[in-house]
């Protein structure tokens, strides 16, 4: 049987055979395979490979896949195409073999698998600033005007605007000193160094929503579409056949300068986030002429409509 790409064909068999464990794989031979399988040995990816005669016929090479602590050395290799009637084509970034023929290209791209640490080598990396995330080591300063205490897994943050709090999970360590607050990781978990700067940018939303808050603002867009405040409920018309009415939540403020603003404020920015997002749910900007709710600023990527 022909193949239309048969260096593609050996990089998949070794791709798969690295993933299913096996210690060595067959390809069929051919003289830009052993171009490839030559600088894969060379490069320490493969152990080697043997030429021998196939069962059905031909002459296959059998290759001798290679693995660091149980870990296969090859996380992924792909085929890398030329351009078509063109001697240029893509560079890989760790090895690659070409030949030429008829104006053709063959190339491959390799991922090396990142060897495993051990428990003391990564807690060392871990103690080092390079593995520290950015985000989390930077403390949270506290504002003026705003007090922080913790208690059962919860931070607490009151200020003039209210009060919020953020749930601490056992991932991460909270600690109040001089007036700033500390996030630190507890172990050297995935889940740990995830949370790490969650937590820290949780926190520092709290802050900033119980002194500053958060502010949403809307447009409308629209000929009849307008919106107005009735006490604790928002009217929109948005050219449905009856108006719509939303209740405004307790912890939510929202005002309408003109009847096509509509602004949102609040303390809790994911509570500010979500009451905008629902009002703008209700009529969506639509692509031809651009009415509906939008968000300020927003930018409608705008379609050509029928041409009489």
């Amino acid at each position: 049987m022909s193949l239309s790409d048969p260096l593609g064909d050996m990089l998949t068999r070794i791709r798969n055979g690295q993933k299913a464990g096996k210690a060595t794989i067959v390809s069929p031979a051919s003289k830009v395979r052993a171009s490839v399988l030559d600088v894969l040995k060379r490069e320490g990816y493969i152990r080697g490979y043997q030429q021998s005669d196939g069962e059905a016929g031909g002459i296959e090479f059998r290759i001798e896949l290679k693995y660091h602590e149980g870990h296969p050395v090859i996380r992924e290799i792909s085929r890398v195409g030329s351009i078509p009637k063109s001697r240029r084509f893509r560079a890989s970034s760790t090895a690659w073999a070409s030949r030429s023929c008829r104006r053709r290209v063959a190339s491959c791209r390799i991922t090396r698998r990142a060897r495993p640490m051990s428990a003391a080598k990564c807690s060392a990396a871990c103690s080092k600033d390079s593995a520290m995330s950015r985000v989390g080591k930077n403390p949270v300063n506290v504002p003026s005007g705003v007090t922080v205490s913790m208690a059962a897994g919860l931070l607490k943050a009151k200020g003039k605007l209210g009060e919020l709090a953020v749930r601490v999970t056992g991932d991460v360590e909270v600690k109040l000193e001089d007036n700033k607050v500390w996030v630190k990781q507890l172990g050297g978990s995935k889940q740990a160094r995830m949370m790490w700067g969650t937590t820290r940018n949780l926190v520092r939303n709290a802050l900033a929503g119980v002194s500053q808050g958060y502010t949403k603002s809307l447009d409308i867009s629209g000929v009849g579409y307008r919106a107005a405040v009735q006490g604790k409920t928002l009217m929109l018309q948005l050219g449905y056949s009856h108006d719509v009415n939303y209740p405004i939540p307790s912890d939510i403020q929202i005002k309408c300068e003109k009847p096509t603003s509509i602004l949102i404020t609040g303390s809790d920015k994911q509570r500010v986030g979500q009451v905008a997002a629902e009002i703008r749910g209700y009529r969506p900007p639509e692509p031809y002429k651009g009415k509906g709710v939008m968000y300020l600023g927003e930018k409608i990527v705008r379609k050509e409509g029928k041409k009489k």
